[in-house]
């Protein structure tokens, strides 16, 4: 008898953990990045307008998948994705972000880092401010490599 209430209960309780202002789930998210070129001319930015797929799970870990091949605004990119950390920030829907993207399988290899801030908006949707870091394989770094926006659409 009470089986059928338990399952009406457990998938109420999924759409409004989807719905809810958690960013859990996965989303459509469209990148605006400044790029800057030359680390000694930080006002000369390059702009970037990409999109990706980008999942986050329950339990705080995201994964971001990189489109590649032609009309790429970024032709020749060897990254395929990101993957890293998101936590609540304390204010409801608000989270930090942390991600690293590798260019290649070299042990010593660049490596690039994403560090962000970022919130569910009552209308559903995800923005999130970030930096991008280049990690260089004999420890200096390429702190000043740009700066962007991404906004999300949840996929349901």
């Amino acid at each position: 008898v009470f089986l059928p209430f338990l399952l009406a209960a457990a998938t109420l309780s999924a759409a409004a953990e989807r719905c809810s202002s958690s960013p859990a789930g996965t989303w459509t998210i469209k990148v605006d990045f400044n790029f800057i070129a030359d680390p000694s001319k930080p006002d000369e930015t390059v702009k970037f307008y990409l999109q990706n797929l980008q999942n986050f799970t329950a339990d705080g870990r995201t994964t971001s998948l990189l489109a590649t091949g032609e009309g790429h605004p970024n032709v020749g990119d060897t990254r395929v994705g990101c993957m890293g950390d998101w936590k609540p920030r304390g204010h409801r829907g608000e989270f930090d972000l942390v991600m690293r993207c590798l260019y290649n399988q070299a042990w010593d290899g660049v490596y690039g880092e994403i560090r962000g801030t970022g919130r569910v908006l009552a209308n559903g949707k995800l923005w999130a401010k970030f930096t991008y870091i280049d990690y260089n394989g004999d420890g200096s770094v390429f702190w000043d490599e740009g700066a962007g926006v991404m906004l999300g659409t949840r996929i349901q």
